[in-house]
């Protein structure tokens, strides 16, 4: 036996370039972290675009801006962290803003007692005026056992010193029992006086097989699902939606889920339908390797009345290349143009060349409500830098 000197990799940095053929725009992601300084990190998004993609009428005008950008020290032991910079702040109830700003966070472990508050400004959008100059708030929450929180957030807008909202969230979670569980939060408007999003649900389950569930919403589908599928598009409705899903594990590998609600949206009462079937293609689970899912929705509330299927498929070919399909057809019960039917499909790879190059290939088609053909596809390549020093 010889003695030997092992050495990490203390810093690592990664970076991600995705460019889009829609509108020769692009975007770099760009990540690092100090394995020997676990307490900081950063990451950072932009995008760039020729003139035209950004809307000033110019082909020959680079252009760009910063998405995201922010740095983040915490403790290592989980008792807290500090972020600043560009960032989606989202916390409790709270709606999702995109600012400049600051974020602490403070965690009282023998407690179970958390304290947040942040302060920014919102990021301006390319076209309009800011809706507000400022924004600022705290949340704070308490954990109960292994079993349960609660908490709740108050946020400020306001604009040339003016306030012009006022947000108040609850929020809590509980599962005092294996077979029982129930959420809740809501976000009310204090200067109009009203609520602008809620959800509650009421969780039963009958060991892991057999789950029932009862809820309530007043919120927006987009969340849920990509911006750009038709059932998300065709079904994002403001509406006020209350029903029951059922999730049966009819097999090993094989799961079974069926909702059904009565949504009011501007005056109408209608509903929506969806049956779902999901098939693990190993024994690890739905989300561990490949599976297979098959989808059919009704919906018949307002002008948003269609039927559709969706089948949706992820497929490790190896232990570098992975394929993702999603495939959707809608028919309308009034088509708006000369279509009766509505396709839309998104193919995905993804392949790891070597440990540190990989580069994922995305194509989007589709036929959009006004007989427009559109495609799309979108390249990623990414390089991990190791053993900086």
């Amino acid at each position: 036996m010889a003695p030997s000197v092992a050495f990490a990799d203390p810093l690592r940095l990664r970076a991600d370039a995705y460019a889009q053929t829609s509108s020769s725009v692009g975007l770099l992601v760009v990540r690092g972290e100090d394995r020997a300084k676990p307490w900081f990190d950063a990451e950072g998004v932009a995008w760039v675009g020729n003139g035209n993609g950004a809307g000033n009428g110019s082909t020959d005008q680079v252009v760009g801006d910063a998405l995201t950008l922010t740095f983040r020290l915490r403790d290592p032991g989980g008792r807290g962290e500090v972020r600043f910079g560009r960032f989606v702040l989202a916390t409790g109830a709270l709606r999702p803003v995109h600012v400049d700003g600051a974020r602490a966070l403070g965690r009282w472990l023998a407690t179970k007692t958390t304290l947040e508050t942040f302060y920014g400004a919102p990021v301006a959008p390319r076209l309009g005026a800011r809706p507000f100059d400022l924004f600022a708030g705290v949340r704070a929450a308490q954990g109960f056992g292994d079993f349960g929180t609660i908490g709740l957030a108050y946020a400020v807008r306001r604009r040339d010193a003016v306030t012009i909202d006022k947000e108040l969230g609850p929020d809590l979670a509980f599962a005092p029992a294996r077979w029982l569980d129930l959420a809740a939060r809501a976000s009310f408007d204090l200067v109009n006086k009203g609520p602008t999003d809620a959800f509650a649900s009421l969780g039963l389950r009958s060991g892991d097989d057999l789950r029932f569930e009862l809820f309530g919403t007043r919120r927006s589908p987009s969340r849920l699902l990509s911006p750009t599928s038709l059932f998300s598009v065709l079904g994002d409705l403001p509406s006020t939606t209350g029903g029951a899903t059922i999730r049966l594990r009819a097999a090993p590998r094989l799961e079974l889920m069926t909702t059904g609600s009565v949504v009011h949206a501007d005056g109408d009462v209608g509903g929506s339908v969806t049956v779902r079937a999901t098939l693990a293609l190993d024994d690890g689970g739905p989300g561990s390797a490949g599976s297979l899912g098959v989808e059919a929705r009704r919906q018949y509330v307002g002008p948003s009345r269609w039927v559709g299927a969706r089948v949706l498929l992820q497929l490790p070919l190896s232990e570098a290349l992975r394929v993702t399909t999603e495939l959707e057809l809608v028919r309308p019960d009034a088509p708006t143009g000369t279509s009766h039917v509505w396709p839309w499909a998104l193919v995905a790879a993804a392949y790891r060349l070597t440990p540190r190059w990989s580069c994922s290939l995305a194509g989007e088609a589709m036929i959009t409500r006004d007989d427009r053909r559109e495609l799309f596809s979108m390249l990623r390549v990414g390089y991990a830098f190791e053993n900086l020093k």
